[in-house]
């Protein structure tokens, strides 16, 4: 796998890859401690006091069931978890640090994030189904594993939207990224997960997300919960019923469990997104654009239909 990531960083400009606020990059370093000190996580986080402000308010929200008010960081780390917290400051960091990603309008980013977060959410209730040690990981890892697609969208821009529009579904898209621009974005991603210092585990689970179950079979747990909410919430966002069978064959889950899982999960995805303020959608990633063969279609159809008009007079024709 290295070698790969290796290989996509030679392809992509690596002043493309954003940086993530230096309050992040402590915090999860902080996280990562084998001495974990509580009061240091929320003094770090106090420190920026946008990050720190979001984090409070989704602390408190109706999606983590909030029962009483949190007034600062570090009662939200003691009573949220350190993960959690984690968890939100990167949710929070990674829209804002992408929010400006396309401002000629040609992609949906508000498909992009609700697929990040239902694959986020159903990652995580799939994890407690199988009793998962780890759910703010399997969250997390939901959460980050397509941001390859918008680095591969800022690093070519000409080439990249054509090649979402041809399969933003399912698992021929890395083929397409593959011969077109060497390089796919499950690989941009790993790259993305790296460089922000984030766990091996995460890495290697975003990855591996489109490889077929006779190689799932041999990966850890992370990476078939991730393929699986990854399948799951593909087949959500173009309205057909997710397949239990992968699901039975990879994590034991039985397929009749699946509706409940994902009517659950939808709920607290509507709930995650309506607290961030984004404005989500189920519509193609890439909005459709007249391609330059229509244009010179209509071009050349204009001319005849006036100079049909002009030898003829007959305008109303």
């Amino acid at each position: 796998m290295n070698s790969a990531v290796n290989q996509a960083q030679g392809i992509i400009d690596i002043s493309k890859i954003p940086s993530l606020p230096q309050t992040l990059i402590e915090l999860i370093d902080k996280c990562n401690s084998k001495d974990r000190n509580l009061k240091e996580i929320g003094e770090v986080v106090a420190r920026d006091v946008s990050i720190s402000a979001r984090i409070l308010q989704l602390a408190n929200s109706a999606f983590l069931g909030a029962r009483n008010k949190f007034t600062d960081i570090e009662q939200a780390v003691i009573y949220r978890g350190v993960d959690t917290v984690r968890n939100l400051a990167i949710s929070v960091s990674v829209h804002e640090t992408f929010s400006d990603i396309d401002k000629s309008g040609v992609l949906n980013i508000g498909t992009f994030w609700y697929h990040s977060f239902l694959t986020a959410v159903i990652a995580k209730t799939l994890s407690q189904e199988v009793r998962y040690p780890d759910q703010a990981k399997a969250y997390l890892t939901g959460l980050l594993h397509d941001v390859g697609k918008l680095l591969l969208f800022t690093s070519f821009p000409d080439d990249y939207p054509s090649i979402l529009e041809q399969e933003s579904n399912g698992d021929m898209l890395p083929i397409l990224e593959r011969g077109n621009l060497r390089v796919t974005h499950p690989e941009a991603s790993s790259l993305l997960v790296s460089q922000w210092g984030l766990e091996q585990s995460i890495t290697d689970a975003v990855y591996s997300h489109h490889e077929d179950e006779t190689e799932l079979e041999e990966h850890d747990t992370l990476t078939k919960l991730l393929s699986i909410a990854n399948r799951f919430s593909n087949a959500l966002m173009i309205d057909q019923s997710p397949d239990g069978e992968s699901s039975e064959k990879l994590l034991g889950i039985a397929p009749q469990n699946i509706p409940v899982i994902i009517q659950e999960s939808k709920e607290e995805v509507d709930l995650i997104t309506a607290e961030m303020g984004i404005h989500t959608t189920t519509d193609p990633l890439v909005r459709r654009k007249p391609s330059k063969q229509l244009h010179t279609n209509r071009a050349d159809l204009a001319k005849k239909v006036q100079a049909i008009s002009t030898i003829g007079g007959v305008v109303d024709n």
